[in-house]
């Protein structure tokens, strides 16, 4: 998922080990850091989540898919804009840093000089660099493994 389905992506994996791989493509994983940390006027996310961080703290840490980092199983890929204002990559750093200190399998992609849809209006380098990151991602983790035959040795 992407943006908010990146966030959803992540929320998903800390609540199911159903999925074989996943990818969170500039993702929210913590929202109290998310408050006020970009370009855009805080007020959207106290409205979603019915108050002021100060206010509702355990209500952002509930939300906060970082929080929730120990019951993450899924091997997940994080890709990340390095310019994105909207969801500053701190976010995702922080979800691989979590990751990495369970020893669990996660990577990410930094795309530098990009925003927040680089998906769709990045430099067509960076979106190639994207799409191959993706598509190798999940021929890692959803194709069958290649057998080996004893007449092939």
């Amino acid at each position: 998922g992407v943006s908010y389905g990146g966030y959803l992506a992540l929320h998903g994996i800390t609540r199911t080990a159903r999925f074989r791989a996943a990818i969170s493509e500039n993702g929210i994983s913590n929202l109290l850091a998310l408050w006020g940390s970009g370009a855009e006027d805080p007020g959207w996310l106290a409205a979603e989540m019915g108050g002021m961080p100060w206010e509702r703290a355990q209500a952002y840490l509930a939300a906060s898919p970082l929080t929730a980092a120990g019951q993450i199983s899924t091997p997940l890929l994080l890709i990340h804009a390095e310019l994105d204002q909207n969801c500053p990559v701190g976010q995702s750093e922080q979800m691989l840093a979590a990751l990495r200190q369970r020893g669990a399998v996660a990577e990410l992609v930094r795309l530098p000089g990009e925003g927040h849809l680089v998906n769709l209006n990045g430099r067509p380098s960076r979106r190639f660099a994207r799409a191959r990151a993706v598509d190798a991602w999940l021929d890692r983790h959803l194709l069958p493994e290649k057998e080996e035959h004893a007449s092939d040795t």
